[in-house]
């Protein structure tokens, strides 16, 4: 008896790294997509079909195509709750088995986006990037003493030597 093995397919994504930022804090009320490319690893011409998620806030479309094929994945967090995260598997199946799984997690946003025609004044300055240096009249002020303080001095002492002659 010879032992059938199962195609093997990679899964592009874009945008590129979609757990470590796409998917992260999407405001209640909106969809984000983002497409995949499924590639035969092996140059086999197969069909593939996506298991449908029980996830009510995920879309796939289309869920069933001949490698290489493209697709969209349609996130909608309208009706979900604030600050939650939501994860599923989308499960990629030949001939009814498994072939290949690819995590999604969403998590939706703490606090709606702002109104943007509403005038906001924000509470505390941004924060300085790695490596900048924070500018403040004070500092300009407190250089400028010392350089006068410094000046006098050099001229106070130059003078308790009797120079200029």
């Amino acid at each position: 008896m010879t032992k059938r093995t199962s195609p093997e397919i990679a899964v592009i994504w874009t945008p590129q790294y979609l757990q470590s930022t796409y998917w992260y804090n999407v405001p209640i009320g909106q969809q984000r997509q983002a497409s995949f490319e499924v590639l035969p690893r092996i140059g086999k011409e197969i069909r593939v079909a996506l298991v449908p998620s029980p996830s009510p806030w995920l879309r796939i479309h289309p869920a069933l195509g001949k490698v290489p094929f493209r697709g969209t994945v349609t996130v909608d967090t309208t009706g979900l709750q604030a600050g939650r995260s939501y994860s599923t598997v989308l499960i990629f199946q030949f001939e009814g088995n498994e072939i290949h799984r690819e995590s999604l997690r969403v998590i939706t946003a703490r606090l709606p986006d702002p109104d943007p025609n509403q005038n906001t004044v924000p509470i505390r300055p941004p924060a300085l990037q790695a490596g900048e240096v924070r500018r403040s009249p004070w500092l300009y002020l407190g250089c400028l003493i010392t350089i006068l303080v410094t000046v006098i001095l050099l001229v106070s002492v130059l003078a308790l030597f009797g120079y200029p002659p």
